[in-house]
């Protein structure tokens, strides 16, 4: 066994000799061999268990066992009791999932805090088999057939290629003392029925089934490595952004192979689901489509005509820090701060008066303007006579959608409108007609928007 743990370590690169451990133990036979293992390389590590006081006196007995276990091998120990029947209840989460995230939080304040490189585990080769079974029978993907992975962030699990078999023959063997958990023995928990049903039925078929199946498992994992190396390469292709979204050009993305798997691998990272990206693509695929959103728990993705377009939610409106509705801007001001806006404001009445071709510089007559102005949003049915168009009227939203703005640029439209309700600036975009400089104007009025 150890010469076995020493050649994988080397050839997974887990941690180095100096590297400081914190080894989960909850005083089954799988942690304490663990320990003995690793005490044998003298590895430095401290001990971390964890009572979830769920089964009675025997959640005590477990933790009197590893505070003594730990000083015998001369080493801290960290004990830590948790609500953990409150904690589900509260997330409406399940015993074991509760379990699970209260553990592994536990472990990694304890890492940070305490200074430890790894926190290392003791799951093992049948615990990966296991785990595959079960992301098969709940649906996966490739990823969920690889298993587990022997380094993940800060844990690592250097026995992934151990059997129960081996650890139990190991610690019989060595004369390693530990705790049965009795709950082990119960199929109640979907894992203990794959373990007691499932694979020794498979081992009926296949005397070799744990062996067949880590080497099925190692060829999922390496398959599972060249899908990410090429959806990297595919991103690159079909991805570009701006400040706050994501464009995802569909031609392109459909010009690939197995577009559903490719979509889900860019979309899960904002949290969308395999389910969404099926209604996704089917929804593309008709046009009275376009326009329709799809929210994860943290993006929305719009369907554009060209596009796959996501965004971060918006705050909520009823939390601090949200742009307000509106603002006034009076005659006499020289400049103003609002959300995100920032404005410089000049009056001159020395022509000649310069026009500046920047989108963000609005050049207006000051005496054709009613005071104060309101800086809005735009709304349905506003209009407005376009600067260049002889004086035509013409509806906002007509106006977008002859330039193609997606249904975000237009939540991101802002304008400027005078006291008497006439739009005059349509920031970022265009001014309007009756506004506008002529050689009869003697006194302007340039309003800057400055985007920092």
């Amino acid at each position: 066994m150890e010469e076995k743990l020493r050649q994988y370590i080397k050839e997974y690169d887990l941690f180095l000799t100096n590297d400081k451990f914190l080894v989960a133990v909850s005083g089954g036979v799988d942690s304490m061999v663990l320990c003995r293992l690793l005490a044998a390389f003298s590895y430095p590590f401290e001990v971390a268990h964890c009572n979830f006081q769920l089964r009675g006196q025997d959640s005590e007995f477990d933790e009197t066992f590893v505070r003594k276990a730990a000083e015998v091998m001369g080493k801290k120990c960290h004990v830590k009791r948790f609500d953990t029947e409150g904690y589900a209840r509260e997330n409406k989460i399940g015993i074991q999932e509760a379990a699970r995230n209260l553990r592994y939080e536990w472990f990694e304040e304890l890492r940070q805090t305490l200074g430890f490189q790894w926190i290392v585990t003791a799951h093992h080769a049948s615990d990966n088999i296991e785990t595959v079974l079960h992301n098969f029978t709940k649906g996966t993907g490739l990823r969920g057939m690889k298993g587990i992975s022997s380094k993940n962030s800060f844990v690592v699990r250097p026995l992934l290629w151990a059997t129960k078999n081996d650890i139990e023959t190991y610690a019989r063997v060595e004369k390693i003392h530990f705790r049965a958990d009795a709950s082990n023995d119960s199929d109640k928990y979907t894992r203990n029925f794959i373990r007691h049903q499932i694979v020794p039925n498979f081992q009926l078929l296949n005397p070799s089934f744990e062996q067949t199946a880590l080497e099925n498992i190692h060829r999922f994992d390496e398959a599972n490595q060249l899908l990410d190396y090429f959806i990297q390469q595919i991103k690159t292709q079909i991805i570009h952004s701006d400040s706050d979204s994501v464009f995802i050009n569909q031609k392109k993305l459909r010009s690939y192979p197995s577009v559903n798997t490719i979509l889900y691998e860019i979309l899960k990272d904002y949290n969308f689901n395999n389910h969404q990206v099926e209604q996704i693509l089917r929804d593309t695929d008709n046009k009275t489509k376009v326009g329709s959103k799809f929210f994860s728990s943290s993006h929305v993705l719009l369907i554009d005509r060209d596009y796959f377009i996501v965004k971060m939610l918006k705050k909520d409106p009823n939390t601090e820090g949200v742009l307000a509705a509106e603002m006034l801007i009076y005659d006499n001001e020289k400049g103003r701060e609002f959300g995100q806006f920032k404005f410089e404001i000049n009056k001159s009445d020395s022509p000649p008066f310069v026009i500046s071709k920047d989108k963000n510089i609005a050049l207006m007559d000051f005496d054709k303007l009613t005071f104060p102005l309101t800086l809005r949003h735009w709304q349905a049915g506003d209009s407005f006579k376009p600067l260049g168009m002889n004086g035509q009227t013409q509806k906002l939203s007509d106006y977008f959608n002859q330039r193609k703005l997606t249904v975000f640029e237009k939540e991101n439209v802002w304008l400027l409108a005078t006291a008497n309700g006439e739009i005059c600036w349509v920031i970022n975009y265009r001014t309007d007609e009756r506004f506008k400089i002529t050689e009869h104007t003697t006194r302007s009025y340039t309003i800057s928007y400055i985007n920092e």
